[in-house]
C-alpha cells in the first residue's frame, strides 16, 4: 500500500508540473532552460546566440564562431529541481552542441508493515521520479540561412516504472535585413511515452520568433523580441519582451529583462523578468516567474561562458 501511495505522491508532483505547462509526457522538454528566455516570456530567439539556443532556437547555433557553455538551476514547483547544461563548439564545418536537462521530483522513503495490520516502519527503500532530456545538435549555414537538426533522448521514471523515446527537433534562422532576424523551430517530433498504464504524447512544439538589433537611447541598448508558439494540445501562445543593456568602456554589461506572455489557461503569471551581468567572457543570469494557482515564485540562476573569438 505504501508503494502505491508513494507513486501517487510522485504522480501528483509530476501532474502539477505538466498542468502548469499544458503538455503531456516529457514535460522537461517543454521548460525554458535559459534564464534569459524565461525572463522574456519564454521567447527563444536572441540577437546574440549562445549555447542555450540548443533548447529554444536551434537554428541560431549556426551563427556561433567560438566555444559557448551555459548552466542553470532552479527550485521548481512543489519542491522539484530543474537543472540544465549546454555546450556548443564550432566543428566539422558547422557547430556541434550537446546539452542535458533534468527535472527531479525528489525521493520519499518507503514505510510498510511486514505483516498485515502490523505497525508500519521504514524499509530502507526509497522511491523517486525524474524527467530527463539529452540533446545533440549539428548546425551550419546554408545559403545565408542557419539550419540545425537535433537528436533527442527523452526519458521518464516514476518509482519502478520508466519509459524513454527518441525524438528530433529542427530549426532555421536567418537575418531578414540589417536590423531584424528570425528563427523558426519544430521540436520534439517523436513517439508517445508509455509509463505504466498511461501513454502521453511528447510536447510537439512549433515556434516562430523575431528579434531586432538594439535601439540606442542615452547610452542604453533596447532590444525587442517576440515569438508565437504552439504546443500539442494547447492553443497558440505569444510572448513579447525587451532587454535593456548598459555597457561600459571596460566591456562589462548589465541587462534588465521584462517579458509578457499571452497563454491559454496557464497557471503562470503573464509577466516575468530578470537581469544579467557580463564580465568579459563570463555572464550570470537571473529570472523570476510566479505561479498563481500554487502560489509559488520560482527563481532561476544561470552561468554562461564564451571563449574569446580568434
Amino acid at each position: 500500500m505504501s508503494k502505491i501511495l508513494r507513486v501517487a505522491v510522485l504522480l501528483c508532483a509530476a501532474h502539477a508540473a505538466v498542468a502548469a505547462q499544458g503538455t503531456g509526457s516529457g514535460v522537461v522538454a517543454s521548460l525554458a532552460t535559459s534564464p534569459r528566455a524565461l525572463a522574456l516570456a519564454d521567447v527563444g530567439v536572441d540577437r546574440d546566440a549562445n549555447a542555450w539556443s540548443l533548447f529554444v532556437a536551434p537554428g541560431q547555433l549556426g551563427t556561433l564562431n567560438t566555444l559557448h557553455t551555459s548552466a542553470a538551476t532552479e527550485s521548481y514547483l512543489g519542491g522539484t529541481l530543474l537543472s540544465a547544461l549546454a555546450v556548443a563548439l564550432p566543428r566539422f564545418g558547422g557547430v556541434v552542441a550537446v546539452g542535458a536537462s533534468v527535472l527531479d521530483y525528489g525521493t520519499i522513503s518507503e514505510i510498510a508493515s511486514l505483516v498485515p495490520g502490523g505497525e508500519a516502519s521504514p524499509t530502507g527503500r526509497r522511491y523517486g521520479a525524474q524527467d530527463n532530456l539529452i540533446s545533440v545538435a549539428y548546425a551550419r549555414t546554408v545559403a545565408r540561412t542557419q539550419v540545425a537538426i537535433v537528436g533527442e533522448h527523452i526519458s521518464v521514471r516514476i518509482a519502478d516504472a520508466s519509459a524513454s523515446a527518441g525524438a528530433l527537433s529542427f530549426g532555421a534562422a536567418r537575418a531578414l535585413n540589417e536590423r531584424w532576424h528570425a528563427s523558426v523551430a519544430l521540436q520534439h517530433v517523436g513517439p508517445a511515452l508509455s509509463v505504466g498504464v498511461t501513454e502521453n504524447n511528447l510536447p510537439l512544439t512549433a515556434r516562430v520568433g523575431v528579434a531586432r538589433s538594439a535601439y540606442h537611447l542615452r547610452g542604453v541598448e533596447l532590444a525587442p523580441v517576440a515569438e508565437l508558439r504552439q504546443v500539442r494540445g494547447s492553443g497558440v501562445s505569444a510572448g513579447i519582451g525587451v532587454e535593456a543593456v548598459r555597457r561600459n568602456v571596460a566591456g562589462a554589461a548589465v541587462a534588465i529583462r521584462l517579458g509578457y506572455a499571452m497563454r491559454e489557461s496557464s497557471d503562470r503569471a503573464p509577466v516575468s523578468g530578470g537581469f544579467g551581468v557580463e564580465l568579459g567572457r563570463w555572464g550570470v543570469d537571473y529570472a523570476v516567474q510566479r505561479f498563481a494557482l500554487v502560489d509559488q515564485v520560482t527563481h532561476r540562476v544561470g552561468l554562461r561562458f564564451r571563449r574569446p573569438s580568434r
